[in-house]
Protein backbone atom coordinates (compact mmCIF):
# COMPACT_ATOMS: atom_id res chain seq x y z
CA UNK A 1 0.00 0.00 0.00
CA UNK A 2 1.59 3.51 -0.97
CA UNK A 3 2.03 6.39 1.45
CA UNK A 4 -0.65 8.29 -0.29
CA UNK A 5 -3.16 5.47 0.22
CA UNK A 6 -2.35 4.58 3.69
CA UNK A 7 -3.14 8.82 4.49
CA UNK A 8 -6.52 8.23 2.86
CA UNK A 9 -7.60 5.05 4.45
CA UNK A 10 -6.40 6.79 7.79
CA UNK A 11 -8.70 9.73 7.35
CA UNK A 12 -11.85 7.93 6.75
CA UNK A 13 -11.22 5.77 9.94
CA UNK A 14 -10.86 9.19 11.48
CA UNK A 15 -14.42 10.38 10.00
CA UNK A 16 -15.92 7.26 11.07
CA UNK A 17 -14.83 6.66 14.46
CA UNK A 18 -15.92 10.36 14.96
CA UNK A 19 -19.49 9.64 13.20
CA UNK A 20 -20.44 6.66 15.57
CA UNK A 21 -19.17 8.29 18.53
CA UNK A 22 -20.87 11.30 18.43
CA UNK A 23 -23.71 9.44 17.48
CA UNK A 24 -22.88 6.98 20.98
CA UNK A 25 -22.31 10.31 23.66
CA UNK A 26 -25.33 12.79 21.96
CA UNK A 27 -27.43 11.12 23.69
CA UNK A 28 -26.03 11.22 26.98
CA UNK A 29 -23.35 14.39 26.92
CA UNK A 30 -24.36 17.98 25.59
CA UNK A 31 -21.82 19.51 23.18
CA UNK A 32 -18.83 20.44 24.74
CA UNK A 33 -18.06 23.84 24.85
CA UNK A 34 -18.89 25.84 22.16
CA UNK A 35 -15.85 27.94 20.49
CA UNK A 36 -15.16 29.73 16.73
CA UNK A 37 -12.72 26.83 15.71
CA UNK A 38 -12.98 27.06 12.00
CA UNK A 39 -13.25 30.76 9.38
CA UNK A 40 -13.79 31.45 6.37
CA UNK A 41 -10.71 33.15 4.87
CA UNK A 42 -12.30 34.04 1.62
CA UNK A 43 -11.52 37.73 0.50
CA UNK A 44 -8.11 38.72 -0.36
CA UNK A 45 -8.70 42.34 -0.96
CA UNK A 46 -11.69 44.53 -0.28
CA UNK A 47 -10.84 47.11 -2.46
CA UNK A 48 -13.39 49.66 -3.26
CA UNK A 49 -16.26 48.00 -1.59
CA UNK A 50 -14.24 48.37 1.43
CA UNK A 51 -13.74 52.09 1.02
CA UNK A 52 -17.43 53.13 0.83
CA UNK A 53 -19.07 54.57 3.91
CA UNK A 54 -21.83 52.55 5.89
CA UNK A 55 -24.99 51.85 4.09
CA UNK A 56 -23.78 52.82 0.88
CA UNK A 57 -26.54 52.09 -2.18
CA UNK A 58 -26.97 48.49 -4.31
CA UNK A 59 -25.61 50.60 -7.56
CA UNK A 60 -22.92 51.94 -5.38
CA UNK A 61 -21.89 48.50 -3.78
CA UNK A 62 -22.01 46.90 -7.47
CA UNK A 63 -19.81 49.23 -9.17
CA UNK A 64 -16.99 49.05 -6.22
CA UNK A 65 -17.37 45.32 -5.51
CA UNK A 66 -16.52 44.28 -9.43
CA UNK A 67 -14.79 47.56 -10.14
CA UNK A 68 -11.07 47.52 -12.52
CA UNK A 69 -8.89 49.87 -13.10
CA UNK A 70 -10.00 51.60 -16.28
CA UNK A 71 -5.88 51.91 -17.56
CA UNK A 72 -4.94 49.01 -16.87
CA UNK A 73 -8.24 46.75 -16.34
CA UNK A 74 -6.41 44.82 -13.24
CA UNK A 75 -9.52 43.98 -10.77
CA UNK A 76 -9.63 46.75 -7.82
CA UNK A 77 -12.79 45.75 -5.75
CA UNK A 78 -13.63 42.62 -4.31
CA UNK A 79 -10.94 39.72 -5.26
CA UNK A 80 -10.97 36.14 -3.69
CA UNK A 81 -8.39 33.97 -2.63
CA UNK A 82 -8.55 31.71 -5.41
CA UNK A 83 -8.61 34.39 -7.84
CA UNK A 84 -6.14 36.36 -6.72
CA UNK A 85 -3.52 34.55 -4.59
CA UNK A 86 -0.40 35.70 -6.70
CA UNK A 87 -1.41 39.02 -5.62
CA UNK A 88 -1.65 38.60 -2.24
CA UNK A 89 0.52 35.22 -1.17
CA UNK A 90 2.30 37.69 1.59
CA UNK A 91 -0.72 39.21 3.54
CA UNK A 92 -3.15 36.25 3.16
CA UNK A 93 0.06 34.30 5.12
CA UNK A 94 -0.03 37.30 7.16
CA UNK A 95 -4.09 36.49 7.79
CA UNK A 96 -3.79 32.52 8.30
CA UNK A 97 -0.86 33.17 10.74
CA UNK A 98 -3.22 35.76 12.82
CA UNK A 99 -5.85 32.84 12.65
CA UNK A 100 -3.55 30.36 14.16
CA UNK A 101 -2.22 32.43 16.45
CA UNK A 102 -6.48 32.75 18.02
CA UNK A 103 -6.66 29.48 17.75
CA UNK A 104 -8.50 28.33 14.59
CA UNK A 105 -7.05 25.06 13.14
CA UNK A 106 -9.86 24.44 10.45
CA UNK A 107 -9.91 26.28 7.72
CA UNK A 108 -13.49 26.90 5.03
CA UNK A 109 -12.32 27.34 1.19
CA UNK A 110 -15.04 28.82 -1.24
CA UNK A 111 -14.56 28.49 -4.74
CA UNK A 112 -17.19 30.90 -6.51
CA UNK A 113 -17.50 30.03 -9.98
CA UNK A 114 -19.32 30.86 -13.07
CA UNK A 115 -18.49 29.92 -17.12
CA UNK A 116 -17.50 33.30 -17.57
CA UNK A 117 -17.40 34.84 -20.82
CA UNK A 118 -13.57 35.12 -21.42
CA UNK A 119 -13.78 37.23 -24.08
CA UNK A 120 -15.66 40.15 -22.48
CA UNK A 121 -12.97 42.56 -21.21
CA UNK A 122 -14.87 43.04 -17.83
CA UNK A 123 -13.43 39.37 -17.00
CA UNK A 124 -10.63 38.96 -18.83
CA UNK A 125 -8.22 37.44 -16.29
CA UNK A 126 -10.72 35.29 -15.51
CA UNK A 127 -12.56 37.20 -12.70
CA UNK A 128 -15.67 38.66 -11.75
CA UNK A 129 -15.37 40.17 -8.58
CA UNK A 130 -15.36 37.22 -6.05
CA UNK A 131 -15.97 34.65 -9.05
CA UNK A 132 -13.74 32.85 -10.93
CA UNK A 133 -14.06 31.24 -14.39
CA UNK A 134 -15.07 27.42 -15.02
CA UNK A 135 -15.08 27.78 -18.86
CA UNK A 136 -14.45 24.19 -20.32
CA UNK A 137 -15.08 22.82 -16.41
CA UNK A 138 -11.25 24.12 -15.46
CA UNK A 139 -9.65 26.99 -13.71
CA UNK A 140 -7.32 29.19 -15.90
CA UNK A 141 -3.99 27.95 -15.08
CA UNK A 142 -3.05 30.76 -12.86
CA UNK A 143 -6.41 30.38 -10.82
CA UNK A 144 -5.66 26.06 -10.55
CA UNK A 145 -1.64 27.23 -9.28
CA UNK A 146 -3.69 29.60 -6.20
CA UNK A 147 -5.48 26.88 -5.61
CA UNK A 148 -2.35 24.73 -5.27
CA UNK A 149 -0.45 27.31 -3.34
CA UNK A 150 -3.12 28.05 -0.87
CA UNK A 151 -3.57 24.24 0.13
CA UNK A 152 0.26 23.72 0.42
CA UNK A 153 0.10 26.87 2.68
CA UNK A 154 -2.70 25.84 4.60
CA UNK A 155 -0.33 22.29 5.30
CA UNK A 156 2.18 23.93 5.76
CA UNK A 157 0.66 25.80 8.64
CA UNK A 158 -0.94 22.17 10.29
CA UNK A 159 -4.47 23.41 9.89
CA UNK A 160 -6.08 20.04 10.74
CA UNK A 161 -9.27 20.50 8.48
CA UNK A 162 -10.68 22.24 5.49
CA UNK A 163 -13.89 22.20 4.24
CA UNK A 164 -13.56 22.89 0.35
CA UNK A 165 -16.73 24.28 -1.21
CA UNK A 166 -18.25 25.42 -4.25
CA UNK A 167 -20.65 28.69 -4.85
CA UNK A 168 -22.26 28.61 -8.25
CA UNK A 169 -22.81 31.80 -9.50
CA UNK A 170 -23.60 33.13 -12.72
CA UNK A 171 -25.17 30.92 -15.61
CA UNK A 172 -23.67 28.18 -12.93
CA UNK A 173 -26.36 28.70 -10.89
CA UNK A 174 -29.20 26.37 -11.51
CA UNK A 175 -32.02 28.85 -9.82
CA UNK A 176 -31.18 31.24 -12.67
CA UNK A 177 -31.61 28.33 -15.55
CA UNK A 178 -35.85 28.75 -15.77
CA UNK A 179 -35.41 25.16 -16.86
CA UNK A 180 -33.30 22.17 -16.22
CA UNK A 181 -30.32 22.50 -18.59
CA UNK A 182 -28.20 19.56 -18.57
CA UNK A 183 -25.40 20.84 -20.01
CA UNK A 184 -25.16 23.01 -17.68
CA UNK A 185 -25.05 20.17 -14.79
CA UNK A 186 -22.94 18.28 -16.66
CA UNK A 187 -20.61 21.63 -16.59
CA UNK A 188 -20.56 22.10 -12.62
CA UNK A 189 -20.19 18.48 -12.01
CA UNK A 190 -17.35 18.13 -14.40
CA UNK A 191 -15.62 21.64 -12.50
CA UNK A 192 -16.46 19.87 -8.90
CA UNK A 193 -14.39 16.85 -9.87
CA UNK A 194 -11.62 18.40 -11.52
CA UNK A 195 -11.18 20.48 -8.90
CA UNK A 196 -11.83 18.21 -6.05
CA UNK A 197 -9.19 15.57 -7.50
CA UNK A 198 -6.38 18.78 -7.17
CA UNK A 199 -7.25 19.01 -3.73
CA UNK A 200 -6.77 15.81 -3.02
CA UNK A 201 -3.73 15.16 -5.09
CA UNK A 202 -2.11 18.42 -3.14
CA UNK A 203 -3.22 16.97 0.20
CA UNK A 204 -2.68 13.16 -0.68
CA UNK A 205 0.42 12.66 1.34
CA UNK A 206 -1.07 14.78 4.83
CA UNK A 207 -3.19 14.30 7.82
CA UNK A 208 -5.82 17.09 6.60
CA UNK A 209 -9.10 15.76 7.08
CA UNK A 210 -10.70 16.88 3.98
CA UNK A 211 -14.95 17.86 4.25
CA UNK A 212 -16.88 19.07 0.68
CA UNK A 213 -20.04 21.11 0.79
CA UNK A 214 -21.16 20.30 -2.75
CA UNK A 215 -23.20 23.16 -3.02
CA UNK A 216 -22.93 26.82 -0.88
CA UNK A 217 -26.14 27.33 0.72
CA UNK A 218 -27.97 25.09 -2.27
CA UNK A 219 -29.37 22.63 0.29
CA UNK A 220 -32.72 22.65 1.49
CA UNK A 221 -35.09 24.31 -1.40
CA UNK A 222 -38.27 23.10 -2.72
CA UNK A 223 -37.91 19.36 -3.96
CA UNK A 224 -39.42 20.51 -7.34
CA UNK A 225 -37.89 23.28 -7.74
CA UNK A 226 -34.68 23.05 -10.17
CA UNK A 227 -32.24 24.00 -7.27
CA UNK A 228 -33.97 21.09 -5.31
CA UNK A 229 -33.68 18.95 -8.43
CA UNK A 230 -29.88 19.51 -9.07
CA UNK A 231 -28.92 18.90 -5.15
CA UNK A 232 -31.19 15.57 -5.26
CA UNK A 233 -29.14 14.46 -8.94
CA UNK A 234 -25.69 15.47 -7.55
CA UNK A 235 -25.76 13.93 -4.33
CA UNK A 236 -26.56 10.85 -6.21
CA UNK A 237 -23.70 11.37 -8.60
CA UNK A 238 -21.18 12.10 -5.79
CA UNK A 239 -22.41 9.20 -3.69
CA UNK A 240 -22.27 6.67 -6.52
CA UNK A 241 -18.72 8.20 -7.73
CA UNK A 242 -16.89 9.10 -4.02
CA UNK A 243 -19.48 7.84 -1.58
CA UNK A 244 -20.41 10.21 1.77
CA UNK A 245 -17.52 9.43 4.40
CA UNK A 246 -16.09 12.86 2.93
CA UNK A 247 -18.77 14.98 1.93
CA UNK A 248 -21.50 17.31 4.44
CA UNK A 249 -23.71 17.43 1.01
CA UNK A 250 -25.06 20.89 0.84
CA UNK A 251 -24.99 23.66 3.22
CA UNK A 252 -28.07 25.32 4.49
CA UNK A 253 -28.89 29.44 4.24
CA UNK A 254 -31.09 28.63 7.44
CA UNK A 255 -34.63 30.04 7.81
CA UNK A 256 -36.56 30.72 10.87
CA UNK A 257 -39.07 27.99 10.06
CA UNK A 258 -36.12 25.95 9.46
CA UNK A 259 -38.02 25.06 6.35
CA UNK A 260 -34.51 24.52 4.29
CA UNK A 261 -33.04 21.90 7.00
CA UNK A 262 -36.30 19.77 6.91
CA UNK A 263 -36.24 19.62 3.17
CA UNK A 264 -32.71 18.79 2.90
CA UNK A 265 -33.17 16.12 5.86
CA UNK A 266 -35.71 15.17 3.67
CA UNK A 267 -33.64 14.73 0.87
CA UNK A 268 -31.15 12.83 2.39
CA UNK A 269 -34.17 10.40 3.89
CA UNK A 270 -35.40 9.85 0.59
CA UNK A 271 -32.41 8.52 -0.64
CA UNK A 272 -31.72 6.61 2.37
CA UNK A 273 -28.07 8.25 2.47
CA UNK A 274 -27.01 10.58 5.29
CA UNK A 275 -23.89 12.57 5.02
CA UNK A 276 -21.64 12.33 8.17
CA UNK A 277 -21.96 16.07 9.30
CA UNK A 278 -24.31 18.95 7.89
CA UNK A 279 -24.07 22.12 7.74
CA UNK A 280 -25.50 25.31 8.16
CA UNK A 281 -25.36 29.07 7.87
CA UNK A 282 -26.95 31.14 10.51
CA UNK A 283 -26.74 35.09 10.28
CA UNK A 284 -29.49 37.64 10.31
CA UNK A 285 -31.55 36.66 13.34
CA UNK A 286 -29.41 33.93 15.11
CA UNK A 287 -31.50 32.83 17.93
CA UNK A 288 -34.45 32.06 15.71
CA UNK A 289 -32.65 30.55 12.73
CA UNK A 290 -31.25 28.51 15.78
CA UNK A 291 -34.48 27.45 16.90
CA UNK A 292 -36.11 26.54 13.75
CA UNK A 293 -32.97 23.99 13.13
CA UNK A 294 -33.76 22.29 15.86
CA UNK A 295 -37.53 21.63 15.24
CA UNK A 296 -36.78 20.67 11.89
CA UNK A 297 -33.97 17.95 13.72
CA UNK A 298 -36.33 17.30 16.66
CA UNK A 299 -39.09 16.36 13.86
CA UNK A 300 -37.32 14.27 12.15
CA UNK A 301 -36.01 12.48 15.37
CA UNK A 302 -32.03 13.66 14.04
CA UNK A 303 -30.83 16.00 16.90
CA UNK A 304 -28.00 13.18 17.17
CA UNK A 305 -26.59 14.30 14.20
CA UNK A 306 -23.34 16.63 14.75
CA UNK A 307 -23.99 20.23 13.32
CA UNK A 308 -21.39 22.50 12.24
CA UNK A 309 -22.08 25.76 11.57
CA UNK A 310 -20.15 26.59 8.12
CA UNK A 311 -21.11 30.38 8.32
CA UNK A 312 -21.80 32.97 11.35
CA UNK A 313 -21.17 36.31 12.54
CA UNK A 314 -17.25 36.76 13.53
CA UNK A 315 -16.09 37.08 16.73
CA UNK A 316 -18.86 37.93 18.75
CA UNK A 317 -19.70 35.89 22.23
CA UNK A 318 -23.10 36.74 22.11
CA UNK A 319 -24.24 34.81 19.71
CA UNK A 320 -21.53 31.85 20.47
CA UNK A 321 -23.76 32.16 24.18
CA UNK A 322 -26.82 31.41 21.70
CA UNK A 323 -25.50 28.49 20.23
CA UNK A 324 -24.28 26.83 23.62
CA UNK A 325 -27.86 27.60 24.54
CA UNK A 326 -29.44 25.66 21.24
CA UNK A 327 -28.84 22.09 22.26
CA UNK A 328 -28.17 21.39 19.33
CA UNK A 329 -25.16 19.33 18.34
CA UNK A 330 -22.67 21.86 16.86
CA UNK A 331 -19.03 20.07 16.99
CA UNK A 332 -17.82 23.46 15.01
CA UNK A 333 -18.23 26.99 14.11
CA UNK A 334 -16.99 28.68 11.51
CA UNK A 335 -16.83 32.49 11.28
CA UNK A 336 -17.55 34.27 8.41
CA UNK A 337 -15.70 37.69 7.38
CA UNK A 338 -18.64 40.13 8.62
CA UNK A 339 -19.52 41.30 12.11
CA UNK A 340 -23.32 41.84 12.95
CA UNK A 341 -23.89 44.45 9.35
CA UNK A 342 -26.61 43.28 7.45
CA UNK A 343 -26.18 45.83 4.80
CA UNK A 344 -22.91 44.00 3.79
CA UNK A 345 -21.76 40.65 2.84
CA UNK A 346 -18.51 41.29 3.98
CA UNK A 347 -17.12 44.22 6.16
CA UNK A 348 -13.21 42.62 6.66
CA UNK A 349 -10.62 39.96 5.32
CA UNK A 350 -9.96 38.28 8.41
CA UNK A 351 -13.35 36.81 10.26
CA UNK A 352 -12.37 37.88 13.99
CA UNK A 353 -13.71 40.82 15.82
CA UNK A 354 -11.71 43.15 13.95
CA UNK A 355 -9.14 43.70 11.24
CA UNK A 356 -7.03 46.22 12.92
CA UNK A 357 -3.75 46.97 10.50
CA UNK A 358 -1.37 47.40 13.61
CA UNK A 359 -0.79 46.28 16.81
CA UNK A 360 2.62 48.07 17.97
CA UNK A 361 4.29 48.03 21.13
CA UNK A 362 6.16 51.53 21.30
CA UNK A 363 7.20 52.78 24.48
CA UNK A 364 10.68 51.81 25.09
CA UNK A 365 10.52 51.38 28.78
CA UNK A 366 7.57 49.27 28.33
CA UNK A 367 5.72 51.61 30.53
CA UNK A 368 2.57 52.28 27.79
CA UNK A 369 1.28 50.12 24.52
CA UNK A 370 0.24 52.22 21.44
CA UNK A 371 -3.09 50.64 19.69
CA UNK A 372 -3.26 52.24 16.26
CA UNK A 373 -6.45 51.25 14.56
CA UNK A 374 -7.41 52.49 11.05
CA UNK A 375 -10.85 50.69 10.65
CA UNK A 376 -14.02 53.16 11.40
CA UNK A 377 -16.43 50.93 12.93
CA UNK A 378 -14.24 48.35 14.01
CA UNK A 379 -14.57 46.48 17.83
CA UNK A 380 -12.11 45.58 19.87
CA UNK A 381 -12.03 44.66 23.47
CA UNK A 382 -9.29 45.48 26.30
CA UNK A 383 -9.43 43.84 29.61
CA UNK A 384 -7.17 44.79 32.49
CA UNK A 385 -6.00 42.50 35.26
CA UNK A 386 -5.20 44.12 38.92
CA UNK A 387 -6.42 47.74 38.11
CA UNK A 388 -9.18 49.26 39.33
CA UNK A 389 -11.20 50.09 36.26
CA UNK A 390 -8.70 51.48 33.03
CA UNK A 391 -6.61 53.73 33.79
CA UNK A 392 -5.04 56.94 31.94
CA UNK A 393 -7.04 56.33 28.85
CA UNK A 394 -6.74 60.00 28.20
CA UNK A 395 -8.39 59.84 24.58
CA UNK A 396 -11.50 58.58 25.21
CA UNK A 397 -13.29 61.66 23.45
CA UNK A 398 -12.42 59.84 20.09
CA UNK A 399 -14.60 56.68 21.37
CA UNK A 400 -18.00 55.65 23.06
CA UNK A 401 -17.75 53.29 25.45
CA UNK A 402 -20.59 50.84 25.40
CA UNK A 403 -20.14 48.25 27.64
CA UNK A 404 -18.26 47.06 30.51
CA UNK A 405 -18.25 44.17 32.68
CA UNK A 406 -16.12 43.16 36.07
CA UNK A 407 -15.74 39.31 36.57
CA UNK A 408 -13.30 38.79 39.44
CA UNK A 409 -9.98 39.98 38.65
CA UNK A 410 -10.38 41.00 34.96
CA UNK A 411 -12.73 43.89 33.75
CA UNK A 412 -13.96 43.74 30.48
CA UNK A 413 -14.98 47.15 27.95
CA UNK A 414 -15.72 47.00 24.56
CA UNK A 415 -15.41 50.11 22.17
CA UNK A 416 -16.96 51.14 18.81
CA UNK A 417 -14.29 53.25 17.00
CA UNK A 418 -15.80 56.49 15.59
CA UNK A 419 -12.41 57.51 13.89
CA UNK A 420 -8.80 56.69 13.72
CA UNK A 421 -7.87 55.94 17.31
CA UNK A 422 -4.45 56.47 18.16
CA UNK A 423 -4.41 55.21 22.09
CA UNK A 424 -1.96 55.08 24.98
CA UNK A 425 -2.44 53.03 27.65
CA UNK A 426 0.02 53.33 31.04
CA UNK A 427 0.85 50.12 33.38
CA UNK A 428 1.47 48.06 30.48
CA UNK A 429 2.79 45.81 33.50
CA UNK A 430 -0.53 45.45 34.66
CA UNK A 431 -2.52 45.44 31.60
CA UNK A 432 -3.91 43.41 29.11
CA UNK A 433 -4.80 44.06 25.38
CA UNK A 434 -7.00 41.23 23.73
CA UNK A 435 -7.62 42.68 19.70
CA UNK A 436 -9.02 39.97 16.99
CA UNK A 437 -8.91 37.80 20.51
CA UNK A 438 -5.05 37.89 20.13
CA UNK A 439 -3.20 38.40 23.16
CA UNK A 440 -0.90 41.73 23.78
CA UNK A 441 0.60 41.59 26.92
CA UNK A 442 4.14 42.15 29.12
CA UNK A 443 3.09 39.83 31.84
CA UNK A 444 2.58 35.87 32.02
CA UNK A 445 0.23 36.96 34.56
CA UNK A 446 -2.09 39.15 32.67
CA UNK A 447 -1.63 36.31 29.53
CA UNK A 448 -3.20 33.99 32.04
CA UNK A 449 -5.72 35.60 33.31
CA UNK A 450 -7.10 35.98 29.82
CA UNK A 451 -7.47 32.37 29.30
Amino acid sequence: MTIGAMMLALKIICKIVLFYTSITLSAYTASAEIRYTGANLVIADGGLLFELGPGPSKKEADEAWYARDQFTGEPIGIQSVIGSYHRFENRVRSQLELLRANGIDKMSLLIWHADLNLGDPRFSDGTWGHVVSSHASRLLPQHEQNLRNYLMLLKQMNFSEIVVRWGLQGKNRPRDWGEWDEEKYQHSWEFLQYSREIVEEELADSSVLIWYDLGSELGGFAPNSITGRYAARLWKDYRYTFGTEDTVGFSVATLPTGERVHNLLAMFRAANAFPMRIAVDVNGNVETRLRGTYRALSNQDLLGLDIVILETYAGSLSIIDEISRSSLNVVDVYAWPLTDNRSRHFDRLVPLVSSISGIEVTCPEADCLEIVANNIGDVFVIRTVDVDGLKDLREYDKSETFETKRSGRVTTTSIQLQSKLEQNLVNAGKLCIAIDSLTVGSSTECVTAMK
